[in-house]
């Protein structure tokens, strides 16, 4: 269970730093 959190968990900090880095464009 623990891995599939880590994994979402990921997803969700890299379609944060893509937000951002459209922001930043």
């Amino acid at each position: 269970m623990r891995p599939k959190i880590q994994k979402c968990e990921s997803l969700q900090y890299i379609g944060m730093a893509l937000k951002l880095e459209n922001a930043l464009i």
